[in-house]
């Protein structure tokens, strides 16, 4: 799968007013930097950036074009408004090739309608994983097949797609669980039994007859 491109510009004025303006242009405002490089202000345009961010996440690398300087590259940060959800700020990360770099992507999972029948919801204890690879080896896609759970209690790290591949570290711990089946229906009863106990009134003839 060919890398995506993005166009990114230096940014030549700085400070919060000029920053506002680029929002305003529906310019995004942000940063490059590497190891050994300088952290230089660029920015991009941000109908550009949300395009590719919905064909392709945040979680991929990137071919970044600084005005006819080519890096490899991820997105490394993203704040966003908390009211309106528009980007306020980007940071880009040059990748060196030939160096290896730790990476927390985020676990996406398969079937996991088929498993969620009758009673049964999939519970998830985490949704991202720690890996340290090369960046030419970097996953297009890290996955769990949910199926897993009609042969054991737990899906686990040891159970994602990349776990066997050579060329990529899963720093996280094998065995940490990643989804279990749950029963909706035994969870709903209990809390509502301990709500019911929390509750119940305590009855005047019983206070009186505990102070006799």
């Amino acid at each position: 799968m060919p890398i995506p491109a993005l166009n990114i510009k230096y940014r030549e004025d700085k400070g919060g007013k000029s920053a506002h303006l680029a929002r305003k242009q529906k310019k995004v405002p942000g940063v490059i930097y590497a190891k050994g490089m300088e952290t230089r202000s660029i920015l991009v345009d941000e109908r550009e950036m949300e395009a590719l961010l919905y064909r392709h996440g945040d979680s991929t690398r990137l071919a970044l074009n600084l005005e006819g300087e080519k890096h490899l590259g991820i997105i490394k940060d993203i704040q966003r408004s908390n009211k309106k959800k528009y980007m306020l700020h980007v940071d880009f990360q040059v990748l060196n090739e030939k160096e290896k770099f730790k990476f927390s992507l985020p676990i996406h999972v398969h079937n996991k309608e088929e498993m969620e029948k009758g009673e049964q919801i999939v519970q998830f204890q985490m949704d991202e994983v720690e890996i340290q690879t090369l960046p030419r080896y970097f996953p297009e896609d890290i996955f769990v097949d949910l199926t897993i759970l009609k042969e054991k209690d737990n899906v686990t790290v040891s159970d994602l797609n990349i776990f066997d591949d050579e060329n990529i570290e899963v720093l996280d711990d094998p065995e940490t669980v990643i989804a279990t089946l749950v029963y909706a229906a035994r969870e709903e009863e209990e809390e509502e039994t301990d709500e019911e106990e929390a509750a119940e009134p305590e009855l005047i003839g019983e206070k009186k007859e505990e102070e006799e």
